[in-house]
């Protein structure tokens, strides 16, 4: 099954009318409105959660997170023939409120390159910002980042359980996945219950983003790949967050940002000055399409869309992600740059 026709379909159900008397799902299910709907729409969620689905050259499969809320789901992608496994992972962390399924293009891009992805879902309802873009305490943010990924009592206005935090999702992800796809490769990426670093790259959006530069501040990885992002400023003292000039277990040269030039929601010069106390070399090249990036580049603009007022998300985000006449994402190429495809 195609994944166009396997998302419509899962769209289809769980956007569900309950005041509808029939649903016709494609060429695929005729469903009759019954009091047991709810039974039948956690069957199908139990069928996508355990069935692999192809696209082309590519296998991927929504996990719920939790069997008491199967709504909330990591997406995981990986190639179909393991021959083309490069023997890395990415996980992918979402901006605010943003989900898994927004990030598709981009870690299908990743699959087909030779990664083993996931997209994560953990708590994002709140930004870094709204608590700490006000604070005159220089460790404000760095005590959000440390509540969202460890769970531990850092932020007493914010609370996330160690459940739900980011260190141990990505544990319990990665294991599922394994489990349900234990021919996969998956079990390469750990060992007796932890995470081999080395092989692991991590990618953030927005807030996302903060959250893979201070976890590669913790840990040593592959690499780190920012979008829109990092967003830890404090307005107050014109100063990146105090956590951004922290030393780092994974090296500066291991970093890449790609950000936009005309960034409707956070200003492009905050997101370069916080780049710049990570350590990536600056200024960065302007990019548009055609453009040959320079081996050795950390840090890239995007010079497309000037007055458009989703420039903060076109750079990933499906929905707006730019594409040419054969539907390729026109950042398709910094993609690839920023994932070391054929590059050191």
């Amino acid at each position: 099954m195609k994944r166009g026709n396997a998302l419509k379909l899962y769209l289809c159900f769980t956007m569900a009318n309950t005041r509808a008397k029939r649903l016709t799902i494609g060429k695929y299910f005729t469903v009759l409105k019954k009091p047991y709907f709810v039974l039948f729409f956690l069957g199908i969620v139990l069928f996508f959660s355990t069935f692999t689905l192809s696209a082309q050259d590519i296998l991927f499969r929504f996990i719920p997170v939790n069997p008491s809320m199967p709504q909330e789901q990591h997406y995981t992608v990986r190639p179909l023939d393991r021959k083309k496994e490069i023997g890395k992972l990415m996980f992918v962390f979402s901006g605010t409120n943003g989900k898994p399924r927004n990030y598709l293009r981009f870690c299908d891009f990743a699959a087909k390159a030779g990664f083993h992805v996931i997209a994560l879902a953990y708590p994002n309802s709140e930004s870094a910002r709204y608590f700490c873009q006000l604070s005159e305490d220089t460790a404000c943010y760095g005590n959000f980042r440390r509540e969202v990924i460890f769970g531990t009592d850092a932020l007493s206005e914010y609370e996330v359980k160690p459940a739900d935090c980011i260190w141990v999702r990505m544990k319990e992800a990665l294991q599922a996945i394994h489990q349900k796809d234990p021919q996969g490769g998956w079990g390469q990426f750990f060992q007796e219950n932890q995470l081999l670093w080395s092989k692991i790259l991590l990618a953030g959006h927005s807030q996302g983003a903060g959250h893979a530069a201070w976890l590669a501040q913790k840990v040593g990885v592959s690499r780190v790949l920012l979008f829109a992002g990092p967003n830890d400023y404090h307005t107050k003292l014109n100063s990146p967050a105090g956590w951004l000039f922290d030393s780092s277990v994974t090296p500066a040269s291991r970093f890449f940002a790609f950000l936009h030039q005309y960034d409707a929601l956070v200003p492009v010069a905050e997101q370069i000055q916080q780049v710049e106390a990570l350590g990536l070399n600056s200024p960065g090249i302007r990019y548009f399409p055609g453009k040959i990036i320079p081996p050795g580049t950390q840090l890239i603009l995007s010079f497309l869309d000037k007055d458009s007022p989703n420039s903060h998300i076109s750079l990933i985000i499906d929905s707006h992600t730019p594409l040419d006449d054969n539907q390729v994402p026109l950042y398709a190429p910094v993609w690839k740059y920023m994932l070391g495809i054929n590059n050191p």
